[in-house]
């Protein structure tokens, strides 16, 4: 990390770019200086000299110069309090405490980071090199609020190769935004001239600045090669052609001074990315030519050491490319070779993507797979992320996929986390036909780490395709995969993490928790956030079903942070976090939060993998908000989309769950004729659900029970198997299944109270509302507002009179929201059934005796029913009630 802090150190002659340091003094009192090049233009050399020259004059100047390790908010921020600290100003120990802060806690540190920058008082600067290598996101979390909070004592220059995606319009609109692109940073004939000493004839000058259109890292290149050239003026007289002629020019005029046998060791050595005498022995089998190499002077200008201290270089890219056309022209045996062998030493060092590209340049695909299937083929998902197996995924061809069915596999996973679920399970068929149902390989092979990656891969489609297993699968894999894995801490983690989704998903909370927990144990064994990241996901979604949104909450958040620091380049991790915190938000009530982060997974996951949970914490989150907000039809154009998500992806097991979300739809919208159908002509069996025998998901059983239910409670003849749904109902209480009991609860309550039971209305409101105390979870109440308003307001009267204070706060603190949210309701009232009963029996003229007497009810039930009618019409007694049923349209 030292090294970055400050910039390296140039071997080469370097020209004191005069005017443009005093540009950059000038500049000083912006806010921001911007240096966009593409490389070789000079921008690390000029903000070097300007750094020290800012020293000198007692300017304290952070440097940083940026890499991977910086793309994400939580190391930047770190990162750029380290910088500030060795340049001598005082920063707080938690803007670089170890452990890795989420992303709100990385934008707390960079307040205290600002806040000790304008406390320092003196003019400060930060310098960031290489811009390019941090992401947009990265950026915009990061770098564009520190520039747009920056104190005035501090002045940030940047230099990039790529243009600046930063929000500094209005900066650059108050002057306070200073930029140099290549045009500026061009060598001009004067800087030329005292590159080379002032020792150039006027033709040779403007030969250089011809020649090289002032660019500066072909100028220094040739400033290189004339120092150490006996000829030069002869030299650079003849330097007659273009700019992108300096590659050819370079490979005349400065390898021909390198020995031929060692140019001939140059061109063979070029097929590495970096030099190190291990890599160098092993691809040649020649000793100490890397000590040779390095003792030509002609040739140090172009080698940049990497890691020194390790004896690792890299060749300058324009002698690599020189190289690189020269090594075309060895004999064909010797340059294959080269290449397989290449390939060998980046696989032994675990380079795979890099050993795969040598063995396909040697045209060499059998090598290929072979190396592919060393280094675990599925395993590579499981132990490095997605990103790495995509990066593998993309040099598979049909016909090494058709030689490799392991290769196959893993391009079979690759589509099924990319979302095409339907060519993911075509590949897994072909795999499947070409092994004999996974039990031969041709030629030989691990028929062992052929069936642990089918297994893998099978269970991964099964997942993303949303069909729960039933226990006679995992009973035949757990058999499969201890027959062929045995106690490998890889296998039986990815084994309890599919156990514990398939138990979650059916409801067997406990069991899936336990699950969960021993695969965590597994993949530390091994160092594998990978698989522990999506256990995290896992626990955070039981525990949000069982009613513990604070250890929810905790898990994604554990989860996100691993996304961050473990997998900052893995933009699918954050959309799954997304779908199940939308989720959470909005069981809790915070629907701005909830419609952001749904909105967010569901543009991003047509792209991604997903799951049944993510599925249904998106959508059903998106469909609820937009009934709320704008109505059925919107919530109906929701509810297609997902339709055909799922259908595109093969995703049959979510059609249930979405058939059941559009029949409550209709209910809550008071289209109760086609929310029966829709219940009537559905597969569904109430009866099966309620006696626990079919393999639904929870998420499924929850949705159709509440849409049978809320039918149910606004058509009096639409018949519900009332009491195995309260069996049901007191089963999900025993198993913990807080949520669904939650929401089943106040379904039932609504329904009782349309049927007269006031007291049953009141135990299932009560135990509901208790729920609902610990847990948050108020939407159930919101999504029929307008018939739980009088039932709350009537049982906070009655009822509620024993209960606890705090749950009694509770409910008056729902009742308040229900009717401060919904407060337009009273224009368009939602009657229930018998609410209309009664205003037409009012309307009639008839007394609360002769209502009883007409609809076989108590007088009890009648005054029930009469104050809910009140208190939705907004109206103060009988007469009132009907005018306002009239004025509605409710009654002629």
């Amino acid at each position: 990390m030292v090294t970055r802090l400050a910039p390296a150190m140039q071997r080469a002659k370097l020209v004191e770019r005069d005017s443009l340091l005093r540009a950059l003094d000038g500049a000083a009192s912006a806010r921001l200086i911007k240096l966009e090049a593409a490389a070789g233009y000079g921008k690390t050399t000029l903000l070097t000299q300007w750094r020290d020259r800012l020293m000198a004059g007692g300017v304290k100047a952070a440097w940083l110069s940026l890499d991977e390790e910086d793309d994400s908010a939580g190391a930047l921020v770190a990162n750029l309090g380290y910088a500030f600290q060795r340049a001598g100003v005082a920063v707080p120990e938690e803007v670089t405490a170890a452990s890795a802060p989420n992303e709100s806690d990385a934008r707390h540190r960079l307040q205290r980071l600002l806040n000790a920058l304008a406390d320092y008082g003196q003019p400060l600067a930060l310098i960031l090199d290489e811009f390019e290598r941090l992401s947009p996101p990265v950026v915009q979390a990061v770098i564009a609020p520190l520039i747009k909070w920056a104190p005035d004592n501090l002045v940030t220059a940047i230099g990039s190769r790529e243009r600046l995606s930063l929000p500094v319009a209005a900066l650059r609109a108050r002057g306070l935004v200073f930029e140099l692109k290549a045009a500026d940073l061009r060598f001009r004939a004067d800087e030329i001239g005292r590159l080379f000493d002032c020792r150039l004839s006027r033709a040779d000058l403007s030969s250089v600045e011809a020649n090289t259109e002032g660019w500066p890292v072909a100028v220094q290149l040739l400033r290189s090669w004339w120092e150490n050239n006996k000829h030069q003026h002869q030299a650079l007289s003849g330097l007659q052609s273009a700019t992108s002629d300096i590659a050819e020019y370079l490979s005349e005029q400065v390898l021909s001074f390198v020995p031929e046998k060692l140019r001939q060791h140059l061109r063979e050595v070029s097929v590495l990315d970096t030099l190190s005498e291990g890599a160098i022995e092993f691809i040649t089998g020649r000793n100490g030519l890397l000590a040779q190499i390095l003792a030509v002077d002609i040739l140090r200008p172009f080698l940049t050491g990497v890691d020194q201290d390790v004896g690792l270089y890299r060749l300058h890219p324009i002698l690599q490319t020189v190289l690189a056309g020269e090594f075309n022209l060895l004999p064909v045996d010797r340059r294959l070779a080269l290449q397989r062998s290449a390939a060998q030493w980046y696989a032994r060092g675990g380079q795979l993507t890099r050993a795969v590209r040598c063995a396909l340049d040697a045209g060499d695909g059998d090598l290929a797979g072979v190396i592919i299937e060393n280094a675990g083929g599925v395993q590579i998902w499981i132990r490095q992320g997605m990103s790495r197996t995509k990066a593998v995924d993309a040099y598979l061809s049909e016909p090494l996929l058709d030689r490799f069915p392991r290769l196959r596999l893993l391009h079979a996973l690759v589509l099924a986390k990319e979302g095409r679920l339907s060519v993911a399970r075509q590949n897994f068929e072909k795999a499947r036909d070409a092994t004999g149902d996974f039990t031969t390989l041709a030629g030989g092979g691990n028929l062992i780490a052929l069936r642990q990656d089918s297994l893998v891969v099978e269970s991964t489609l099964l997942v993303n395709e949303c069909q729960p297993p039933g226990d006679a699968y995992l009973a035949a894999f757990e058999d499969t995969l201890r027959g062929v894995a045995g106690d490998d801490h890889i296998y039986q983690g990815y084994w309890r993490t599919f156990l514990c989704i398939s138990r979650h998903q059916r409801g067997l909370f406990d069991k899936a928790s336990e699950a969960a927990h021993e695969a965590i144990d597994h993949y530390r064994q091994f160092h594998l956030p990978h698989g522990e990241f999506f256990n995290h996901l896992h626990l955070g979604t039981i525990n949000f079903a069982q009613g513990l949104p604070t250890a929810a909450e905790a898990a994604y958040n554990r989860a996100r942070h691993m996304a961050a620091t473990q997998f900052p380049d893995d933009q699918t991790k954050a959309t799954l976090i997304n779908a199940l915190q939308a989720e959470l938000a909005y069981e809790q009530n915070l629907i701005p939060k909830a419609q952001r982060r749904a909105q967010l997974a569901i543009s991003r996951t047509r792209k991604s993998e997903a799951w049944y949970d993510i599925y249904a914490a998106e959508f059903i989150t998106a469909i609820m908000i937009a009934l709320e907000q704008e109505g059925f039809d919107a919530a109906a154009a929701v509810i297609d989309t997902a339709r055909l998500e799922a259908s595109a992806r093969q995703a049959r097991g979510l059609m249930p769950l979405l058939d059941a979300t559009r029949a409550s739809c209709l209910a809550l919208s008071g289209m109760i004729a086609q929310a029966a159908d829709v219940l009537r002509y559905s597969p569904f069996d109430l009866a099966e659900l309620t006696e626990w025998q079919a393999e639904r998901t929870w998420r499924e059983r929850e949705a159709i029970m509440v849409a049978y239910i809320r039918v149910a409670a606004r058509d009096l003849s639409f018949h519900i198997p009332v009491e195995r749904l309260e069996q049901s109902l007191r089963r999900l209480w025993a198993l913990r299944h807080v949520r669904s009991a939650i929401r089943i609860s106040a379904a039932m309550a609504v329904y009782y109270a349309a049927h007269g039971d006031v007291m049953m209305a009141y135990q299932h409101l009560s135990a509901a509302v208790r729920a609902s105390t610990t847990t948050g979870y108020v939407r159930a109440f919101h999504e029929e507002a307008a018939l739980f308003r009088p039932l709350l307001a009537e049982w906070l009267a009655e009822a509620a009179s024993a209960s606890e204070r705090e749950v009694k706060h509770h409910a008056k603190a729902v009742l308040a929201s229900l009717s401060l949210t919904h407060a337009d309701d009273v224009h368009r009232p939602a009657l229930t059934a018998r609410e209309v009963d009664m205003l037409r029996q009012l309307n009639s003229g008839q007394s609360d005796k002769e209502i009883a007497r007409a609809l076989d009810l108590s007088q009890n039930t009648v005054k029930f029913h009469l104050k809910n009618l009140y208190l939705k019409l907004h109206a103060a007694n009988r007469l009132e009630a009907v005018q306002k049923g009239r004025d509605l349209g409710l009654i002629s």
